[in-house]
């Protein structure tokens, strides 16, 4: 029998655990599925109940697990502890406010079964009954993301995934300390199929993600897959070079034609020149901190799919 373990990292969510549970177990009521469904809840530093609810549901079945931090390390922290804790043939990631529908929980395991899918991504069609504000910033991340990143996201990406055991095997390859989900799959590679969905809301409470907190996730996200930022100063020399030309051969005209020299423009020349070098060094030193950056990742040269 297959084991399909669910990762599911939660904060404050007491009164969400149990409804959670009983939904999943409900989407594979019935199903004729040889499949034993194991549950990991990684606890985030919680400091309401939350693990305290967990905690209960093991006395009511002894296939749920958990993991609880000693204080909030967030919710990248906890899925790769989930990951690494997982030992399933099948694994999922999903958030326990049904953001995530559970229902799609079993078209997925069919999809992995019978499609030669080594994963399936999860994003959301459209951000109905979500804060305008915060659609507004989701939406220039992606846009953004695509734009300086050296992988392309597909936008509306959620962390909900399902994947098989090589799949997660590849994931936890990746040692960096600031890790990005997001963006780590298109890295990964493989066969991977996008299940799309209409947004849902919370079943209860309250988001902890911020606009604050969403923003600089998303900065931290885009500075680590991407080192074109690295190569800004060199733009910027470029600019000064091409003002620095112009001006000189402006200067030349004038002295050649008109025996004239505007000292103002001469100054100017200087500045721009030295301003330019400025740059030029930065640009230098970027290099070398991009390959600092990508060394101290210490990402796997290559990921095999198959072999004999």
């Amino acid at each position: 029998m297959k084991i399909l373990d669910i990762i599911v990292p939660v904060l404050d969510e007491e009164d969400l655990i149990e409804a959670f549970y009983y939904e999943v177990l409900k989407t594979f009521d019935g199903k004729n599925l040889d499949l034993e469904i194991h549950f990991i809840f990684v606890d985030d530093g919680s400091k309401d109940k939350t693990l305290e609810k967990i905690k209960d549901l093991i006395f009511l079945d002894k296939k749920v697990f958990f993991i609880s931090f000693s204080r909030n390390f967030g919710k990248e922290a906890a899925i790769l502890a989930g990951l690494k804790k997982a030992t399933g043939d099948l694994l999922v990631i999903m958030d326990v406010d049904m953001q995530d529908p559970p229902d799609l929980l079993f078209e997925m395991v069919k999809i992995l079964e019978n499609e030669k899918i080594d994963a399936i991504l999860t994003a959301r069609k459209d951000r109905k009954g979500e804060p305008i504000i915060k659609s507004f910033f989701s939406n220039c991340f992606y846009f953004v993301c695509n734009l300086f990143s050296n992988f392309k996201l597909k936008p509306g990406t959620r962390d909900f995934c399902m994947m098989k055991k090589h799949y997660k095997e590849a994931l936890l390859l990746l040692n960096e300390k600031k890790r990005f989900l997001k963006l780590i799959f298109p890295f990964l590679g493989f066969n991977v199929k996008y299940l799309e969905y209409n947004n849902k809301n919370r079943i209860s409470g309250t988001s902890k993600w911020s606009i604050y907190k969403l923003i600089f996730y998303a900065i931290d996200g885009i500075i680590g897959e991407s080192t074109i930022f690295s190569i800004f100063p060199f733009f910027i020399m470029s600019g000064c070079f091409a003002i620095f030309l112009a001006i000189f051969f402006y200067l030349l005209f004038q002295y050649f034609y008109f025996h004239t020299i505007n000292q103002i423009l001469i100054l100017f020349e200087i500045f721009i020149f030295l301003f330019g070098m400025n740059f030029f060094i930065l640009g230098i030193f970027g290099q070398y901190i991009n390959r600092i950056f990508i060394e101290v990742r210490n990402r796997p040269h290559f990921i095999i799919k198959e072999e004999n």
